[in-house]
């Protein structure tokens, strides 16, 4: 399958090359990359994870530079099997070129032609268009932190939070109920451990579905809310499964009680109150706002967590393995097709933190 998709930045073209030139730092920009070793000037070992339709895979490839034109363009082509979920293999060629675009931007081109053997070619082939879009948005910012220098020198990218913009609560946006509610929930969860990781799943909400109803998104907001109040379900994060359904299940419905009674007490209307009831589907979905909720769930806990994860391992709540364990499950249980490309690319940047952190330990 040939894909084409192209996006600008905002820089000149000769410093958007420093990157896209130098073939370790464009490969570590590619969505869902967790290891470059570079074998040569011209060659690296890549491993990287890739959400496809139903499956989540690890690849392991190898990745060669095929041309360049200095300055304006550069090719490299790339052949692996997985080496975790799916069976299958991947064969891919990239042209990535340069143009230049009006007041010093650049423009970047993308044309890449992908092909799957194995189980996975039967159903991941078809998905491939459908998220390429996806996989360029999650592309680009990689690469315009790159060129921002935002990358450290341990090649884990910050997170993308430039693809889900913060809200902004106004009543020409939102209902007036809406506006009033989202002030006391922000004001409830202002001192919740996990606080900013809730206010990122109701911005991921909006990406995702900018039509998301009103309710959906407040319970983003307090999906968790259960655990500011004592008394709940607790996992041992050193032995049960992250999976652990009875924790799980007794985790979303205390929460989606707790937060709709919640909003009884703050006098709220009834589509806020029974809109609570979503939060029950947060960790494994079901329906389609199910479905939205636990997406937007995981790219933020992704996106926002590694660093408490690395801490968990730090501090012996749990081995490095079990924390590596955790974001991945969140990345490969995500059922929303558009999601997970995007939680592919968060994973990485997480499992880089978290690898960091048991370097730490190690030493």
């Amino acid at each position: 399958m040939r894909l084409t998709e192209s996006f600008v930045l905002q820089k000149r073209r000769e410093t958007v090359w420093e990157v896209v030139g130098d073939p370790e730092r464009l490969l570590r920009c590619l969505p869902g990359v967790e290891s470059v070793e570079m074998i040569d000037g011209e060659n690296a070992n890549v491993r990287l994870t890739q959400g496809l339709g139903p499956f989540t895979v690890t690849f392991g490839a190898k990745a060669a530079v095929t041309g360049r034109d200095p300055g304006r363009s550069i090719s490299f082509s790339a052949t692996g099997r997985s080496v975790r979920g799916a069976a299958g293999n991947v064969r891919v060629t990239n042209d990535v070129r340069l143009e230049d675009e009006a007041e010093g931007a650049t423009r970047v081109v993308l044309d890449a032609e992908v092909a799957l053997g194995g189980m996975l070619g039967t159903v991941g082939q078809k998905m491939i268009g459908r998220q390429a879009s996806a996989a360029a948005k999650a592309f680009a910012a990689s690469l315009e932190r790159e060129v921002d220098g935002a990358v450290d020198d341990g090649g884990a990218s910050a997170p993308a939070t430039e693809t889900a913009p913060p809200l902004s609560i106004t009543t020409e946006r939102f209902s007036e109920e809406f506006v009033e509610l989202h002030s006391h929930a922000s004001a409830w969860i202002q001192d919740y451990y996990d606080r900013d990781h809730l206010v990122r799943a109701a911005d991921w909400v909006l990406e995702l579905e900018p039509e998301a109803p009103e309710p959906l998104v407040l319970a983003a907001l307090l999906h968790d809310a259960e655990r500011s109040v004592p008394g709940g379900p607790v996992l041992d994060k050193a032995t049960q499964p992250w999976d652990d359904a009875a924790y799980n299940r007794a985790h979303c419905d205390r929460s989606a009680a707790v937060v709709a009674g919640w909003l009884v007490g703050k006098g709220a209307s009834e589509r806020f109150v029974n809109g609570a009831l979503a939060i029950r589907e947060h960790e494994f979905g079901g329906s389609p706002e199910g479905d939205l909720l636990q997406a937007a769930d995981s790219v933020s806990f992704l996106e926002v967590n590694g660093p408490l994860v690395a801490r968990w391992v730090t501090e012996g709540e749990c081995s490095a393995e079990k924390g590596r364990e955790k974001l991945r499950w969140m990345a490969e249980r995500v059922r929303l097709e558009c999601a997970r490309p995007l939680a592919s690319a968060q994973l990485a940047v997480a499992l880089a933190v978290v690898d960091r952190a048991a370097e730490g330990e190690a030493s």
